[in-house]
């Protein structure tokens, strides 16, 4: 090494590259593939010894080659790694630590020129940066929907950010080209717009300008509809057998009658029809048939082209024929009846004598429309019914009675206003449940008819013989 210790140049800053060599030959740089590798101690980097390195032989300080990827890198970005270049009092003759020779001058001339702008400030991941940023315009649109008006200022920096990012990235350091910052403000502008059009939107749904926080009690997610509810409209029947039919006229038969006519009869079936030519001239036969029902009531079925309506215009003139003159009764319409059941009605009722008598279904019908304005102009399909039979109707104070409306809306007004005023007592009213109750028939004991109309042999209830209950006279 030229020179004393004392006068010694500083060695070179950077990694310490060192390989043992004992001729130029050797030394050739595309020789490279039996060398080995080893570790320096001072910059834990790579020292190549040749094979053929003697002991005592000095190790050469060499410029070390740009691999083919930095050459290429180079080409596209111009950054090269950079690569320590030896102090120029080091370049004496001789091989030897900071020597210099004629290739090492060519070497660190091409060095010279690819490490060209390594010492600037690298750029770090440019990935990893422009995915912040996006995360960051994103982070501030979402804050500026769930506030309000507030947080657009946050939003609008991290936009700005972002394509500084974007302009620093391009090119890898390098002087971005008219075209791309034309890009680029284009694209700023763009997201700027969608920002003000959120920021607008915001603006107009908030109740002012300042930002609402969210509410900290949100509404329950189990919360029902409050509207009208929707229910399909059945099909009309089209067997007269089924109910609601529209050719289908019940006659309700209030008195008693004989066990004979509670059957069909052709002769009274004729009378009838004949009774009806006058108001049907046109039609052979008014009613096509009729029978009775285990209810104790008439069902006349309607002739083609007639209605019940048309057949209870006219009742005065056939029902006579098939119940007998002497009967009592009533006509319906066989519809959809709207019940409604009304709790706590006086069973009696003080008359102007001073003497006290049973409420009787039209007593109650008539008390309900007189006492009770909003009732006027709602039709019932029939007189009320009491819930009970007679015999323990005569030992109650109150009960129960069953309604029933034309129209469903009549029925739910009822239910509605919770009660009717009936001689002088608020009677509360409540849905009415269908549930016949099960009664066996007093003469027969059989479940599928009632007691009244039963033509069936009688039978005891206590020994069975053919005789009714009440005539038991056995020991059994």
């Amino acid at each position: 090494m030229a020179g004393a210790p004392g006068q010694s140049k500083a060695p070179p800053q950077g990694p310490n590259i060192s390989r043992t060599n004992t001729s130029r030959q050797e030394g050739d740089r595309h020789g490279r593939q039996s060398e080995t590798t080893s570790v320096s101690s001072q910059g834990n980097v790579p020292v190549q010894h040749s094979p053929s390195a003697t002991a005592g032989s000095t190790p050469r300080a060499v410029t070390p080659t740009p691999t083919h990827a930095q050459k290429r890198r180079h080409e596209t970005t111009g950054h090269t790694p950079h690569r320590p270049r030896p102090a120029p009092g080091n370049r004496s003759a001789g091989v030897g630590v900071g020597s210099w020779s004629d290739e090492q001058e060519e070497d660190d001339a091409m060095n010279e020129e690819l490490c060209e702008g390594y010492d600037e400030p690298r750029i770090p991941d440019a990935n990893m940066e422009i995915v912040q940023g996006i995360h960051s315009v994103i982070a501030g649109i979402r804050r500026l929907e769930e506030e309000g008006q507030q947080p657009s200022e946050d939003a609008r920096d991290a936009v700005t950010e972002l394509f500084n990012i974007l302009r620093a990235h391009h090119g890898m350091n390098t002087t971005t080209t008219p075209e791309t910052e034309k890009r680029l403000q284009q694209l700023e502008g763009n997201v700027c717009k969608i920002l003000e059009l959120v920021q607008r939107d915001t603006h107009l749904t908030n109740t002012g300008a300042q930002s609402t926080p969210p509410p900290t009690n949100p509404r329950a997610k189990n919360t029902t509809a409050t509207g009208p509810l929707y229910r399909p409209t059945p099909p009309a029947p089209r067997n007269p057998i089924h109910r609601h039919h529209e050719t289908r006229l019940v006659i309700q038969v209030r008195g008693q009658t004989n066990v004979t006519t509670r059957k069909f009869a052709t002769d009274r079936w004729m009378a009838a029809c004949r009774s009806l030519q006058h108001a049907f001239p046109n039609h052979k036969s008014p009613i096509n048939g009729y029978q009775w029902n285990a209810s104790g009531n008439v069902i006349v079925f309607a002739g083609d082209g007639i209605t019940a309506d048309d057949l209870q215009k006219h009742a005065a003139t056939f029902v006579p024929h098939l119940v007998g003159a002497n009967t009592t009764w009533n006509t319906v319409v066989d519809r959809k009846w709207w019940k409604v059941q009304i709790n706590g009605i006086p069973t009696d009722y003080p008359t102007v004598t001073g003497s006290w008598e049973k409420l009787r279904p039209i007593d109650i019908e008539n008390t309900i429309y007189a006492t009770n304005g909003w009732m006027q102009g709602r039709t019932m399909c029939t007189q009320p019914k009491w819930m009970c039979s007679l015999e323990d109707l005569a030992t109650k104070r109150f009960a129960s009675a069953v309604v029933a409306m034309v129209k469903e809306e009549d029925a739910r007004e009822m239910l509605e206003r919770g009660g009717l005023f009936i001689h002088g007592r608020f009677c509360r009213t409540a849905a009415y449940v269908d549930i016949p109750p099960l009664r066996p028939c007093e003469r027969c004991w059989k479940l599928d008819h009632p007691t009244r109309g039963c033509s069936a042999k009688p039978v005891c209830y206590y020994c069975g013989g053919e005789h009714l209950s009440g005539a038991h006279t056995c020991a059994t």
